[in-house]
């Protein structure tokens, strides 16, 4: 079973976005991503920073596990 309705809709379902807004109540993983929102210079508000902060959360462990793929600075063969 998908997220989304029928293809001519594209729209995805309720309890997909209700899902994606549900707060982490884990505080370190909050601190980290306002961490990484002052770091990059963006400021949002309200209801778009908890969505972000969904999405974020949702997708960290991929990019966990694109971080650890790619080879450190130190560990990079010479040219």
């Amino acid at each position: 079973m998908t997220d989304r309705e029928p293809a001519s809709t594209g729209r995805p379902r309720r309890h997909a976005i209700k899902r994606l807004m549900t707060p982490t109540s884990d505080p370190d993983l909050r601190a980290r991503f306002d961490a990484e929102m002052r770091a990059a210079g963006l400021s949002l508000a309200g209801r778009d920073d908890d969505l972000l902060f969904a999405m974020w959360a949702e997708h960290l462990p991929q990019r966990e596990a694109l971080r650890a793929a790619v080879p450190a600075l130190d560990e990079e063969p010479d040219a």
